[in-house]
C-alpha cells in the first residue's frame, strides 16, 4: 500500500486505467461569500457556551489569503465577474491537485482515468453535508464520525486534468490580441500555493492575537504578492514576434501525440445509455422467472437513469490520452459529450 498516488511507480509499460467512484466529492472544500468587504471566507469557530453544539460557521471580517489564490479565473472557469452580494462559490482545491497527479498517471502511461460522482458542470455554492448511518445531519454536528461530502465541479476538473503539463498549455489558442489562455498551475505549484497560503493563515491569526493590525496588513500583502510573482513565472511565456504563428504551429504537431483527451463530463443517464444499459436491462427483464425478479429490475435501472434519482445528478467525466480520440471512447459518442486541449 502507498500513502498517495504521487508513491506509486510509473512503468511506461504497463497502461494505467484509473476509475474514481465518488472519489472527488470526499475532498475537502472551501466556502467563499462575497460581501460589501469582497470575498469573505466561511470558518469553523467555537459556538457560544450555551449552544448544544460545539462547533459553528463564522465568515472572516474580510478577504483572505485563500480567497485571493483560490478565486481566479484561471482556476475557475465560471467565476462570476461581477458577483453579487452574498453570493458563495464553494472550491476544492484537493480536487483539483488528484485531478492532476492522476492526469499525469495517464499521460505518462498513455492510459485512461473515469470519475463517477454527483456534481455540476460549473461551479456550486454551498454543497457540504454530512451523512451519518445513511441520514443527513448538521455538518458540525459530529465531528470525525460522519461522512463529509460536496458536490464535485466537474468543469475545473476537467481543466485541472488538462492543463496540467507546459507542452499541452502551448498549444492553448492566441487571443486576438496576442496573449495566451489562461493556464491553471499544476500540481505542485498548486500545492506550493497552499503551503505558502497556510503560512499566510498562520501570521495572520499570531497578528490578529497581538492586535498589530497595520503591520499584519503589511506582511499578509508582502506575502500575498510573493506568491502572486510565482504564479506569473509559472505562466507560459508570450510571444508577439512574427515567428510566432510558426512556432505555435510546430508546438501543436509536437504535442498532438501526447495529448490528453477530455470525455464529456455528462449525466450518468446519457453515459449509462451509451453503454447500453436499457438493453441490458431489457435482457434481464426477460430472463426473470418472477414479477418480483422483474420489478427489482425496473426499479435498479430507474434508480440509476431516471433524472428523479441518480440520472442526473452524477457526472461522469474521462481523460484518456489520445489513443482514444474524442467521440469514440463508449459512453461519451454523443453530441456534446467531446472536448480536448488540442
Amino acid at each position: 500500500w502507498h500513502n498517495a498516488l504521487s508513491e506509486v511507480p510509473i512503468s511506461k509499460d504497463a497502461t494505467s486505467i484509473i476509475i474514481g467512484q465518488e472519489f472527488l466529492d470526499c475532498m475537502p472544500v472551501r466556502h467563499f461569500v462575497k460581501t460589501e468587504k469582497g470575498w469573505c471566507e466561511k470558518l469553523v469557530d467555537e459556538a457560544p457556551a450555551d449552544s448544544p453544539k460545539h462547533f459553528r460557521f463564522v465568515l472572516s471580517k474580510g478577504p483572505t489569503p485563500a480567497a485571493k489564490i483560490c478565486l481566479r479565473k484561471e482556476l475557475i472557469p465560471d467565476l462570476p465577474d461581477k458577483p453579487k452580494d452574498w453570493e458563495g462559490i464553494e472550491v476544492s482545491p484537493e480536487a483539483w491537485w488528484a485531478a492532476q497527479e492522476i492526469a499525469k498517471r495517464v499521460h505518462a502511461t498513455q492510459g485512461a482515468a473515469l470519475f463517477i460522482d454527483y456534481g455540476n458542470d460549473g461551479h456550486a455554492t454551498d454543497t457540504l453535508q454530512a451523512l451519518k448511518d445513511h441520514k443527513a445531519v448538521d455538518v458540525l454536528s459530529r465531528p470525525g464520525q460522519c461522512d463529509l461530502t460536496a458536490h464535485v465541479d466537474f468543469s475545473s476538473v476537467k481543466r485541472a486534468s488538462l492543463d496540467w503539463c507546459p507542452h499541452l498549455a502551448a498549444v492553448v489558442p492566441m487571443e486576438a490580441g496576442g496573449s495566451a489562455a489562461s493556464v491553471m498551475p499544476s500540481a505542485d505549484e498548486l500545492k506550493a500555493m497552499m503551503a505558502s497560503l497556510q503560512e499566510l493563515e498562520v501570521l495572520y491569526a499570531k497578528l490578529k492575537s497581538q492586535g498589530k493590525d497595520m503591520s499584519m496588513e503589511r506582511e499578509l500583502l508582502h506575502k500575498l504578492e510573493q506568491v502572486k510573482k510565482k504564479l506569473r513565472n509559472s505562466a507560459p511565456p508570450l510571444t508577439s514576434d512574427s515567428s510566432a504563428p510558426t512556432k505555435a504551429a510546430s508546438a501543436k504537431a509536437s504535442a498532438a501525440a501526447n495529448a490528453l483527451f477530455a470525455h464529456g463530463p455528462v449525466s450518468q443517464c446519457d453515459f449509462l445509455h451509451g453503454l447500453g444499459v436499457r438493453e441490458r436491462a431489457q435482457a434481464l427483464f426477460d430472463a426473470a422467472k418472477d414479477d418480483a425478479a422483474k420489478e427489482s429490475i425496473m426499479k435498479q435501472y430507474e434508480r440509476l437513469t431516471s433524472p428523479a434519482e441518480m440520472g442526473s445528478l452524477f457526472k461522469v467525466l474521462a481523460i484518456t490520452s489520445n489513443k482514444i480520440p474524442t467521440g469514440t471512447m463508449p459512453g461519451f459518442a454523443m453530441p456534446g459529450a467531446r472536448d480536448t486541449r488540442s
